[in-house]
């Protein structure tokens, strides 16, 4: 008999909207030869639904079911808009203090925070299809395991960890913060506590693996890192044919709006002042608030949202990646290698990813050096040895190939 897995995502893998997206679509399709496969997600109200479905199907064989998981029932979804209403009109009248804003990013995990229908829908699953292994998907899902039988394989997928995001918040801090200390020690309690509980754990890369041993992470732990489409080789050595920096992420992930406001504090200022010709396009979906106070605030920032063919929109660029907060990889940064853009990071944002500086790309960590790397990208013999280099790496390094044997023989040990 076939084997059945149920993989439980934060939103359907599909379409491709994001390199997150990517990551998890690949750590779907990497079993579809060796299980019959079945979907629970939350899926994203702006897509439409039967098509994905569809589409997705067309692109991975074996996809037996798609299950979505409804986040409230509907006498709470009057509370909790009530809720909503109350929030935006106290944050208009007072706006949230740092230590305020530091307790909603460290508590926004979703860790714990499902209701019982959450747990019922996966249990249903499980028991009407005879699941053989669940494979969990994102800190959002991890108390997915309270509802797994004992009998059934469980992996969870670690794309973050979310006690070291944490800690990276709290050091950013400017004032003492004890009850950040007190959040970030219950939110990293609860993590550990939650992992101990699975058959096995992935992470993205060897650095997180250890960083799981080293806190008390007792479930086997294997390092599997995610991989993007490879794009062709005619998408390589474009030429600069202006200034132009490019953002690629979405709002809703903490790093990604403090890393931007980071960059367009302290790079982007004196940046213009220097060469007032460059342009800055963010790509993913952002608010309406964020977008029409950031292009008030500062010059000659534009707002793409999502992009059907990233490639085209990075095209000529440079990519930033301008993140100080997070582990796991930024998948950001295996889709610049892989259409050929040089990128400037962070030590933070190039973690998990064998990149040198210099080599591969850029990187800085203050003001000064991010906008010096900026600059020295404009030069069409250092931006060709980065993309060169960076494609190397990664055609060695991060092929589909690869990362399904990875994933296979972690499934083979787990079932065997």
């Amino acid at each position: 008999m076939k084997h059945r897995i149920l993989f439980i995502l934060p939103s359907l893998p599909w379409p491709l909207a994001s390199g997150g997206l990517q990551a998890l679509f690949n750590g779907v399709k990497a079993m579809e030869s060796v299980a019959d496969i079945y979907i629970m997600c939350t899926l994203n109200p702006q897509v439409e639904r039967e098509k994905a479905h569809e589409e997705l199907k067309a692109r991975i064989a074996n996809i037996k079911g798609i299950f979505q998981y409804v986040e409230h029932k509907k006498e709470w979804s009057k509370r909790k808009l009530a809720m909503r209403i109350c929030a935006k009109v106290v944050n208009t009248l007072f706006k949230p203090t740092p230590s305020e804003d530091f307790e909603a990013a460290v508590t926004g995990t979703g860790l714990g925070g499902h209701s019982e229908d959450y747990y019922r829908l996966i249990r249903e699953i499980i028991e009407r299809y005879n699941i053989t292994m669940v494979q969990v998907e994102m800190l959002t899902n991890i108390d997915a395991i309270m509802a797994i039988p004992d009998h059934v394989k469980k992996v969870f997928v670690h794309h973050e960890l979310g006690f070291v995001r944490n800690q990276l918040l709290l050091e950013q801090q400017t004032q003492e913060n004890c009850l950040g200390r007190l959040l970030c020690t219950l939110e990293k309690t609860k993590e550990i506590s939650l992992l101990n509980q699975y058959d096995a754990v992935i992470t993205l890369s060897t650095i997180d693996r250890d960083k799981l041993v080293e806190v008390g992470v007792t479930s086997t732990i294997y390092p599997s890192f995610a991989v993007v489409s490879t794009s062709a080789d005619s998408a390589l050595l474009q030429e600069q044919t202006e200034r132009v920096l490019s953002f690629v992420g979405p709002e809703f992930h903490t790093p990604n709006k403090l890393g931007m406001e980071w960059f367009l504090t302290h790079v982007w200022i004196p940046l213009k002042k220097m060469a007032p010709d460059y342009k800055l396009n963010i790509i993913g979906v952002w608010s309406k608030q964020t977008a029409s106070q950031w292009t008030s605030q500062y010059p000659d920032i534009h707002f793409l949202g999502f992009v059907d063919d990233l490639a085209e929109a990075l095209a000529g660029s440079v990519m930033i990646v301008p993140i100080f907060v997070g582990s796991g990889i930024r998948m950001k940064i295996l889709e610049a290698m892989s259409i050929g853009v040089p990128f400037v990071t962070t030590t933070v944002g190039a973690e998990g990813i064998p990149v040198t500086d210099g080599q591969h790309c850029v990187i800085a960590d203050t003001p000064e050096a991010y906008m010096a790397g900026i600059l020295k990208l404009e030069d069409a013999e250092t931006r060709e040895l980065m993309i060169r280099n960076g494609r190397q790496l990664l055609m060695s390094n991060y092929s589909f190939e690869k990362f399904k044997s990875d994933r296979l023989e972690i499934f083979n040990a787990l079932i065997n």
